[in-house]
């Protein structure tokens, strides 16, 4: 076995590091996913769309882990015969490679769609924040149009450049340039669509009337996105190194870590609304003892046409506003009697 062979088949992470990290990841999701349910029931009392995409994400990315913890047995044992020059000497070998293949086809296909399923979910809660602004509609189409299209790519892509789903079906010079090129389209499309994705609501953000500290705050959550580019650039990098094919452990750690970040992520969004209401309900104060306010929310009448300036305020509020009541304050000076002036009845 050769200098490169002894490369790809490098135990970079070990058995039980890679389940730990699988099903720990998990598990962060799903509170975060419960949280983020809990908050728009008790917020909203309903779900929007984004919640159920976000939910649909959280489903592809167990799928992955599921199909990558079946893989597992097969991967490390085959990198053990390989690693102590025994692989030939197995019988059933090309059976156990085969298997391998499917589950590792399978699951890459359940990551490409839990990473565009969490798009989708940010591209719902971006329509139904900003969707009264017609600069925003037509930017919003654009970057679904290309979101659409990445996606495409990403799930078309790896069956043509190695469609025999075999353990020698993808050996070929032809084979490994293609997926090669593969993995670079479908990375770029990723991070493209992430960084358009973020662009729109932080641009919107900063043109806002809004105080500077909620527009940083704002921006903060929006840019956790760029988690998953990060997440996204090294998976390409870590993955596919100088080698002819990345390390099937790698590869599966590194696809759970960046679905899972990217679920994880879509759930902080629903945190934003107990942020709005915490703060809405210390802005208001009594000014003396005979004065009070009220802050109530209610639902933007769907009838209602705003302008640019005006709904920049209300995008930020996820379709919510505030209605403040003040009592007047009561005069200090003394009121004299309806009944009595001076000594004289009216």
């Amino acid at each position: 076995m050769g200098a490169e062979d002894k490369l790809v088949l490098a135990r970079k992470i070990g058995r039980t590091e890679l389940l730990v990290s699988l099903w720990v990841g998990s598990g962060l999701a799903t509170v975060l996913l419960i949280s983020r349910f809990a908050i728009r029931l008790r917020l909203h009392r309903r779900l929007f769309w984004d919640d159920i995409l976000a939910g649909l994400a959280y489903l592809f990315l167990i799928g992955h882990n599921v199909l990558a913890t079946l893989a597992v047995p097969t991967v490390y044992l085959l990198l053990h015969l390989f690693e102590n020059n025994k692989g030939l000497l197995m019988p059933g070998l090309l059976e156990k490679f085969d298997h391998l293949a499917r589950l590792v086809f399978a699951s890459n296909f359940l990551f490409r769609c839990c990473i565009y399923s969490v798009k989708a979910s940010l591209l719902a809660l971006l329509w139904r924040l900003f969707r009264s602004l017609p600069a925003f509609r037509r930017a919003w189409l654009a970057i679904t149009v290309v979101t659409v299209l990445g996606f495409l790519a990403s799930v078309i892509l790896p069956p043509v450049a190695c469609p025999s789903v075999t353990a020698l079906g993808c050996l070929s010079p032809r084979t490994l340039k293609l997926e090669a090129i593969s993995m670079y389209v479908t990375t770029v499309c990723d991070v493209l669509t992430d960084i358009l994705i973020m662009s729109v609501p932080v641009a919107f953000v900063l043109k806002s009337s809004l105080p500077r500290s909620q527009k940083l705050g704002l921006v903060g959550l929006f840019m956790l996105g760029l988690a998953v580019v990060v997440m996204a650039i090294l998976r390409n990098l870590e993955t596919d190194g100088k080698s002819k094919h990345p390390p099937p452990s790698w590869l599966l750690f590194w696809s759970a870590m960046e679905s899972t970040v990217a679920v994880m992520v879509s759930c902080f969004a629903s945190y934003k609304s107990l942020f709005t209401t915490r703060s809405r309900s210390t802005a208001y104060h009594c000014q003396s003892g005979y004065s009070a306010s009220v802050a109530v929310s209610s639902r933007i009448p769907n009838k209602k046409t705003w302008t640019d300036t005006d709904s920049r305020e209300e995008i930020i509020r996820q379709t919510e506003f505030e209605v403040s009541y003040e009592m007047a304050p009561i005069p200090e000076h003394r009121v004299q009697s309806p009944e009595w002036e001076g000594n004289r009845v009216r």
